[in-house]
């Protein structure tokens, strides 16, 4: 289940990314950061299902980092 919804929001992430490297438009940065941000939160929360807490916790505290620039950048737009 996890791992599905990893998969879908890194195929929505990805072609952003590409367009907005491409056109060298940045206005759907913040987007790609917060999918980028939920993606690690997933990679978080499977780590800790495979008994991995170490990495578990690194991936989200980085998450949580990542989601606080996303939500930040959302604020200043």
């Amino acid at each position: 289940m996890l791992n599905r919804l990893q998969l879908i929001l890194s195929a929505i992430a990805l072609p952003i990314a590409i367009y907005g490297i491409i056109r060298k438009d940045y206005s759907l940065q913040p987007y790609t950061i917060l999918l980028l941000g939920l993606i690690m939160l997933i990679m978080g929360l499977v780590q800790f299902q495979n008994g991995r807490k170490g990495s578990g916790w690194l991936c989200v505290c980085v998450s949580m980092f990542i989601l606080y620039t996303s939500f930040e950048n959302f604020l200043w737009m």
